[in-house]
Parts: C-alpha cells; sequence; structure tokens
C-alpha cells in the first residue's frame, strides 16, 4: 500500500492526492507527529523523509520525497 505523507494545507499535497486519485491508485494518508512546529517526532516519517517535507509518497522501498517531481 502506498503511504503519502502530508498536511491537509500543503498544495503539494493536493496534487499528489489528486493524482493518485485520478489514476485509481489507492494510498494511504498520514500527517506526521507535530508537523509544521519544528518538533517533528514521527520517527516512520522522519527514517523515510531525510528532508522531513510533505509530500512524502513511500511505495514499499521506493521513497519519493521531492515536491517539484510530485
Amino acid at each position: 500500500m502506498i503511504v503519502l505523507y502530508e498536511h491537509p494545507l500543503s498544495p503539494y499535497s493536493q496534487k499528489c492526492k489528486m493524482a493518485l486519485t485520478e489514476k485509481g491508485v489507492s494510498f494511504e494518508l498520514h500527517l506526521p507527529e507535530k508537523f509544521g512546529t519544528g518538533a517533528t517526532t514521527d520517527r516512520g516519517f522522519i527514517e523515510r523523509n531525510p528532508r522531513h517535507e510533505v509530500p512524502a509518497l513511500v511505495d514499499g522501498e521506493v521513497r519519493i520525497f521531492d515536491s517539484p517531481i510530485s
């Protein structure tokens, strides 16, 4: 299952959600703990995304976390 780490106010996250939905791809949404506070403590998010930014798309071992390609 594809996991999309996102924030509801992020326009880049919105683009990713629209693209995945349009393509009929199943995905789970995750909002990283304390995202936006400067004190993100979500270990899964931090391990998968060294930039600590959203969106971050994870599909197994594949991780995409660069907004311009989203």
